[in-house]
């Protein structure tokens, strides 16, 4: 089942849980990080990433699931990284997979199209669950780590990636570690401009926007309340074509996921069924799809979206 993309911005609404934890906490010591190296002159190579760090600051982005979110997030800390230069920091993108031939072959095929030169990048020797001293939490979609003098200065787990959600935050955790009076901008990554502006035309109904909206629909606890929430819904469905057209997108994404049955009560859940099927994209428009597509129509089987591949979501 693919991950869920950027539209899916109910799960923290939907969950009730604890909060999610996955890697080492500030404070706590960073172990070994063994990878198998997948670019560069050290390409297929047995590296230690904390080794390579030698006590200087160190950004360490695992993926555990494949997605275009995940990708924009991880490859915009990366160029951070590089812009900072390897004197100062050094930056990790360690892809986590129990395929060990399939991850590195993909790795291989996606890294150097995808993610800046300077960086280290690579396949994690221990799988889907990673370095066991880690304590990674493979449930959520990637974990930043940040550090220094060996020890962890700030740790995000992320169910959903956002380069404009979760970006500052982990630039101003880089920032503080490298000793730097203001906090890394966005702006800065002048390869993720494009992207950025793409996600804020696509998405013309604000994150907090749809969250306030849809919270109702998915907190009702009659059926009662979920008609009223749902009647409002639709009603500025109708009035807004890009309110209509993430509607239906997220729907289908709630309703294909492993976590559909977590959204509200069945009268909510069959409202998320029928705006699937009546909210389409609009005609021309290229459908969404997980990972970075290549400009040919066809899908990209090194980003995952290939139905056969064997590196698909878990």
């Amino acid at each position: 089942m693919s991950a869920l993309l950027t539209l899916l911005v109910l799960l923290p609404i939907a969950q009730n849980d604890d909060p999610v934890f996955s890697g080492p906490q500030a404070g706590e010591k960073l172990a070994a990080l063994p990878f198998t190296s997948t670019a560069g002159k050290t390409a297929e190579q047995k590296l230690d990433l904390m080794a390579e760090a030698k006590n200087k600051p160190v950004v360490v982005v695992f993926m555990h699931q494949k997605n275009r979110p995940a990708f924009a997030l991880a490859r915009t800390v990366m160029q951070l990284a590089e812009n900072r230069g390897p004197e100062k920091i050094t930056g990790g993108f360690i892809y986590l997979d129990d395929d060990q031939t399939a991850a590195n072959q993909w790795m291989s095929q996606i890294g150097p199209r995808y993610f800046p030169k300077g960086i280290h990048m690579g396949v994690s020797v221990d799988g889907a669950e990673g370095p066991g001293a880690w304590g990674l939490n493979r449930e959520v979609a990637m974990t930043v780590v940040v550090g220094k003098d060996g020890k962890a200065t700030a740790n995000f787990a992320l169910v959903q990636p956002s380069v404009q959600s979760d970006g500052p935050k982990i630039f101003a955790a880089i920032g503080k570690a490298l000793g730097e009076k203001k906090a890394p901008q966005l702006s800065e990554v002048a390869g993720d401009r494009r992207m950025m502006a793409q996600n804020q035309r696509r998405d013309q109904v604000s994150d907090a926007d749809f969250r306030a909206m849809m919270a109702p629909l998915i907190q009702a606890k009659t059926d009662e309340a979920v008609d009223a929430a749902a009647k409002k819904i639709e009603a500025e469905a109708a009035k807004n074509p890009a309110l209509k057209t993430r509607l239906g997108d997220t729907a289908r994404r709630i309703v294909g996921s492993d976590v559909a049955g977590r959204y509200g009560i069945e009268k909510c859940r069959e409202y998320l069924k029928k705006w699937a099927k009546e909210y389409k994209a609009p005609a021309g428009r290229r459908p969404q799809t997980d990972g970075p597509q290549r400009k040919r129509p066809a899908r990209d089987s090194a980003t995952g979206d290939q139905a056969e591949s064997k590196t698909r979501d878990r």
